[in-house]
């Protein structure tokens, strides 16, 4: 199969093309580093989820997303709504029910960024597939796995020998978090990948992974009533028995070097807004503490990663104007 171009430039701007007009598409954009404060990075007339984000060594914050309506994907600082200076479909082809839900991003030791989403076969059927992406161009897609069922919240680590992780929820119900099991597969190359490995039982949705600078894995994982919860393994087999973090949900987990800490940031249904807890051991939390305030509206699905000053970087969907866009806002801490 040939690499997919899916840019072309018009007056130093590129526009999202590709669309497929008959499901959900995963939009990846590239945009400046905000410098502080919070910034707009959609402005969008239907609903749109985050899937990830990722800072590179140039500076370019990379923000994914699944665009429930396929419109053109924007940037915005606070005061003025600008065309993103890239955009790309990640999942142009159709796939008939085309369900797709991105999920996360990862650049390998050659620079080259890997796109992890989710593509919907039919109703409650998807397969997980990863593709690279390189100035401009979408390489050819490769089937990570598929278990019966749902497969969704895929989440991408490299280890410190160069090997890959990929983590995943598989389910025959999306409503029933005792149907959610997750699974492990291993790769050298990010193309052959291992037969999918179930991990755990009655955990709910493993839904993010991080990786910290002793190769331990960290496992976030929510289960609906029950909230997020923490778990631990040193070979991505054998984990520890999950702690409740908290009694939020669509959280994410991230690990800074340069901090020496484990974040997990959550949305809080109890007052809309998106809180942090932090760790040096993993085994002690900081009390919560508010990352954005967005009481009058609805602050929901967030990612967190970090930029070259060491603030963090936390992107969330919020419902302004009756839709889903996303925002980012950067903290020092």
């Amino acid at each position: 199969m040939e690499a997919i171009d899916t840019t072309y430039d018009v007056s130093d701007y590129f526009y999202l093309q590709g669309f497929n007009t008959q499901g959900i598409d995963n939009i990846i954009v590239d945009a400046t580093s905000p410098g502080g404060g919070i910034t707009r990075l959609t402005q969008s007339s239907t609903d749109l989820s985050v899937g990830d984000t990722y800072m590179d060594t140039n500076g370019h914050l990379w923000v994914s997303w699944t665009d429930w309506s396929n419109l053109n994907s924007m940037i915005s600082d606070s005061n003025t709504i600008s065309l993103l200076p890239a955009a790309i479909n990640m999942s142009p082809e159709n796939d008939g029910f085309d369900n797709d839900q991105a999920s996360c991003i990862l650049r390998d030791q050659n620079g080259t960024l890997w796109l992890v989403y989710s593509v919907g076969i039919s109703t409650y059927s998807e397969s997980v597939y990863i593709r690279s992406y390189t100035s401009g161009v979408l390489g050819e897609r490769h089937q990570v796995a598929q278990i019966a069922g749902t497969n969704r919240e895929a989440d991408l680590v490299q280890h410190s020998d160069g090997s890959y992780s990929l983590f995943f929820s598989a389910s025959d119900s999306i409503y029933s978090a005792s149907s959610w099991h997750g699974f492990i597969t291993h790769s050298d190359d990010l193309i052959s990948w291992t037969t999918p490995t179930q991990v755990t039982t009655t955990w709910g949705r493993l839904t993010r992974m991080t990786l910290d600078n002793e190769d331990n894995l960290y496992a976030l994982i929510d289960n609906n009533d029950q909230g997020l919860k923490i778990s631990k393994s040193e070979d991505g087999i054998t984990w520890s028995s999950p702690i409740t973090l908290t009694s939020g949900h669509y959280g994410d987990i991230y690990y800074s070097a340069s901090l020496g800490k484990l974040f997990v940031a959550y949305f809080n249904p109890a007052d809309n807004n998106i809180w942090i807890r932090d760790t040096t051991d993993g085994i002690t939390w900081s009390t919560p503490w508010l990352a954005v305030d967005r009481t009058a509206s609805s602050a929901t699905e967030c990612r967190i990663c970090e930029d070259d000053q060491g603030r963090l970087l936390v992107t969330y969907m919020d419902n302004v104007g009756g839709h889903n866009d996303l925002f980012i806002i950067s903290i020092s801490v």
